[in-house]
């Protein structure tokens, strides 16, 4: 099991394409949950919280939009991606191929062996190809 703090060092490390290329500002939530850790980034348009849930699905991230200051509810399905389920609905043939036809922006030799940290990675290299298409803008 991984510490708070290895998740926030890992997150920071692998998303930091959300402050760097998109403007985004990290907002550190903090729960009382210490089974979930959560870090989230916003862009006063969009919060992009990305949590992992120790004995649950692992690593889930969910764009949620700003409507007049106030973040959109977790089930409202209108304005709220949840990346996970997406991958598994209609959009993940097109997801997929511009996935595979684009090339990661993260070197092989920045992964390691820490099963968690491959898991990130790759829901990171996702949310990098979702932020380049339409259904994030």
């Amino acid at each position: 099991m991984i510490t708070r703090e290895e998740y926030y060092r890992i997150i920071r490390k692998h998303f930091s394409f959300l402050i760097e290329k998109y403007n985004f500002r990290e907002i550190l939530k903090e729960t009382q949950n210490s089974m979930l850790y959560d870090l989230e980034y916003t862009d006063k348009k969009r919060i992009v919280s990305i949590s992992y849930e120790i004995m649950g699905e692992g690593v889930n991230i969910i764009i949620f939009k700003v409507i007049d200051g106030i973040r959109s509810e977790y089930d409202d399905y209108k304005n709220t991606i949840h990346l996970n389920s997406l991958l598994k609905g209609t959009q993940k043939a097109n997801i997929v191929k511009r996935h595979s036809t684009r090339k990661s922006m993260f070197k092989h030799s920045e992964i390691t062996e820490i099963i968690f940290e491959k898991e990130v990675v790759k829901k990171a290299d996702l949310l990098l190809c979702f932020m380049e298409t339409t259904v994030l803008k």
